[in-house]
């Protein structure tokens, strides 16, 4: 029986991590090719000859450049393709253009070395709801469903999703579109990250001898708050991919329907050994933030620049990479933990296509402090 051949665009990603083990995992993948400026880091890519590794920069590179690398790798045969690409940028316009520039090249590059290619899949997420704003340009009505009405005033998922769309049609390939919420998952280099950003600051308190205070308002810790494994988003995704039922269009993907941070931050305690302090909340501000708002009763982007000699101390004598305290996504997390809203995802669509997996969140916490520990990146 022939083997059917995949496209991972952002292979060394978390995401793009995530989905090479799930195909290596299986014996009717091969060749995998692996897009990305880096060598996979895998070491079962590294020693499992299905793996080809695409090298190339595709911001710099032309779409014509990209085809021939991946002719060049066998991608005539290849069936289904994977996107996960994305670079990040402050500047909000320099990146729409960019992340919708990596899509039209890899789009434009299998439409010229790839004839045989079933379907293409866009990793976008849950900002297609405006969960990143909240107000009037987010969704309002709980849980999100993937035919929400677009509410933020420009967002490259939105160009993306349509574009992919466009190309996709022309080509009779099914484009399928995910959407998770915060992704769980690890990348060697790559801190930007909810989990690794929070095992940071754990370990820190924790070397502090402090308590392990929850950054955000009391709102957003009892709210309902999804996550998205890395690794179930893949499964997902090669599920859908696959499965020739399931028409083109968006789903959402989360682990499961219940999970809060009152249930995970004591349990995130516990793996490091901390204590929550009582009461959780002294700020007043904290306890009743004004809806539609952010409020932190203790901003981590603050407090990991007034901290940082001490983590690069700790580094120094745990023998630990300190770049990672660096490139930490502190940002984010006070993002997220100072948010008064839910984020939501409905799973509707994706359970009424044969979806039935769930998987309990504070596991795949585990499992990424478990990884940093090897990657040296916290103490054990």
């Amino acid at each position: 029986m022939s083997k059917k051949c995949a496209v991972i665009f952002g292979a060394n990603g978390i995401s793009g991590i995530a989905m090479t083990k799930v195909l290596l995992a299986s014996n009717e993948w091969g060749p995998i090719i692996c897009v990305s400026r880096r060598p996979p880091q895998l070491e079962e890519a590294a020693n499992d000859s299905r793996i080809h590794f695409v090298s190339i920069d595709m911001v710099q590179s032309s779409a014509d450049d990209l085809a021939s690398k991946l002719s060049a790798a066998g991608a005539a045969v290849a069936q289904h393709a994977f996107f996960y690409a994305y670079v990040e940028k402050q500047d909000f316009n320099e990146l729409n253009d960019i992340n919708n520039m990596l899509l039209e090249k890899a789009l434009h590059a299998l439409g010229l070395v790839s004839p045989k290619l079933k379907s293409f899949m866009l990793q976008t997420g849950s900002k297609y709801y405006g969960c990143h704003l909240g107000g009037a340009e987010m969704v309002q009505d709980y849980p999100w469903k993937e035919d929400a009405p677009r509410l933020c005033k420009r967002y490259f998922h939105y160009d993306q999703e349509d574009f992919l769309q466009t190309y996709a049609t022309n080509k009779n390939w099914r484009y399928l579109i995910t959407r998770p919420n915060v992704i769980l998952g690890v990348s060697k280099g790559n801190y930007m990250n909810f989990a690794v950003s929070i095992a940071l600051y754990a370990s820190l308190q924790k070397n502090l001898k402090r308590d392990f205070i929850w950054p955000g308002n009391e709102i957003e810790y009892t709210t309902h708050f999804d996550h998205s494994t890395a690794d179930n988003n893949s499964r997902f995704q090669l599920y859908i991919s696959v499965n020739d039922k399931v028409p083109s269009g968006a789903y959402n993907i989360k682990d499961n329907d219940k999970t809060t941070f009152s249930e995970l931050w004591p349990k995130i305690a516990e793996y490091f050994g901390l204590s929550i302090p009582d009461p959780h909340f002294k700020d007043e501000k904290a306890k009743h933030p004004k809806e539609q708002s952010t409020y932190c009763q203790m901003p981590l982007t603050k407090y990991a620049f007034e901290n940082k000699e001490q983590w690069h101390e700790i580094a120094k004598k745990h023998n630990l990479d300190p770049s990672a305290y660096d490139y930490a996504t502190w940002e984010f997390v006070d993002g997220v933990t100072g948010r008064t809203w839910p984020d939501y995802l409905s799973m509707e669509k994706a359970r009424q296509y044969g979806w039935k997996e769930e998987l309990d969140t504070i596991q795949s916490y585990y499992e990424v402090f478990d990884e940093l520990k090897k990657m040296k990146i916290i103490p054990e």
